[in-house]
């Protein structure tokens, strides 16, 4: 016979799933206690709960640490009265399942963007914004989330060889779904939002004014965010979403918005670079010598791609230049790593002085 509890349980159970809550991935907290954050703003937080929807703050042990701040998509632990106090608190961050860091703009730390996603819609318009290295760069960070990627070309009514776009974009993706949408003809767009399964969450990352918004207002089936064009001299976005935002769509399906993307350094994710530049790995591994550095060495299997043209030389150029970054980032993560790095460049401004010197 089932307990007037086991029936609230499976209330509450209900509810949250509706905002992508999975049964056993928390079975260890009481989901009467349960959120999600739908989104940030200064100074409080936006709390989907069993109970309703809410406001937030943190409780003062949290934030010490920018990893440990609540970001959009974060399920998290509460304590308060709902409808009876002015604001819920968020005692607790739960282990994410995947989590979108980049290296926070102008500092030495990382930066979560967004948390708990299923998917990431990579989203470059078909003007000035494509750009391939910068796909590059978003493939390497979505493969290190743990989430999977998939590619949003938008503004398909700007070009007329869109299947040539979309041959230059799988050149690069290799393998990602990748979605041609054209929100002025309407074109693509059921398509796309036809590849989103209930409970599952998509965040859609790119640049200013490629048509993030205006995505997000047609799945949603109303026009929820402000939408602006791009400026006429230079075809660049202007910033109109100033936060990220979960949303529950129509298809049982949550998606976040998020502002535009101006700067995009990678945190860590080796193994996340080799995935996007597969071919060149692949190409490295036939390589006469282990440690061969892809220059001048006899039996390169990659200078010799390159002669032939196999492999583009911008590809390869980008690939050397990411995994560089990938490493700086990790040596800078560690003790040892830093020490390192500080006695390479001390090494170096000697030899710049007695350069200088002679």
């Amino acid at each position: 016979m089932t307990s007037n509890n086991q029936l609230y349980g499976n209330q509450q159970n209900h509810l949250l799933r509706d905002w992508g809550f999975m049964d056993g991935v928390h079975s260890e907290v009481d989901n009467r206690l349960l959120g999600r954050v739908t989104a940030v703003h200064r100074g409080h937080w936006e709390l989907a709960t069993a109970a309703g929807s809410f406001r937030a703050v943190t409780a003062g042990r949290l934030g010490h640490q920018q990893a440990e701040v609540p970001v959009t998509g974060d399920w998290v632990v509460w304590h308060g009265m709902p409808g009876h106090d002015e604001r819920l608190v968020i005692d607790q961050v739960l282990p994410r399942r995947t989590q979108i860091t980049r290296k926070a703009a102008g500092t030495a730390s990382a930066q979560v963007l967004v948390a708990n996603v299923d998917w990431v819609w990579i989203v470059t318009s078909l003007n000035r914004d494509w750009n391939p290295a910068r796909l590059e760069r978003y493939l390497a960070m979505v493969w290190e989330s743990g989430a999977k990627p998939a590619v949003v070309l938008s503004k398909c009514d700007l070009v007329d060889n869109r299947d040539d776009w979309i041959e230059k974009t799988e050149a690069v993706a290799f393998g990602a779904p990748i979605y041609p949408i054209s929100a002025i003809n309407d074109q693509g767009l059921d398509a796309a939002a036809a590849s989103l399964q209930p409970g599952e969450t998509v965040a859609l990352l790119g640049s200013s004014g490629v048509g993030k918004s205006t995505l997000t207002n047609h799945l949603l089936a109303r026009d929820r965010q402000e939408t602006s064009a791009v400026r006429d001299l230079d075809q660049r976005g202007r910033h109109t979403t100033t936060h990220r935002e979960l949303f529950q769509l129509p298809s049982g399906a949550l998606l976040i918005d998020t502002p535009g993307l101006r700067e995009l350094g990678l945190w860590t994710g080796e193994a996340a670079v080799a995935e996007v530049f597969a071919e060149v790995e692949a190409l490295a591994g036939a390589c006469r010598f282990r440690d061969c550095r892809h220059g001048n060495e006899p039996g390169c299997a990659v200078r010799a791609a390159m002669e032939t043209g196999d492999l583009d030389q911008r590809r390869f150029d980008n690939y050397g230049k990411l995994q560089r970054e990938v490493q700086r980032q990790e040596e800078l993560q560690t003790a040892s790593g830093r020490q390192a790095r500080k006695q390479r460049e001390k090494t170096l401004h000697k030899h710049i002085r007695q350069v200088k010197n002679r």
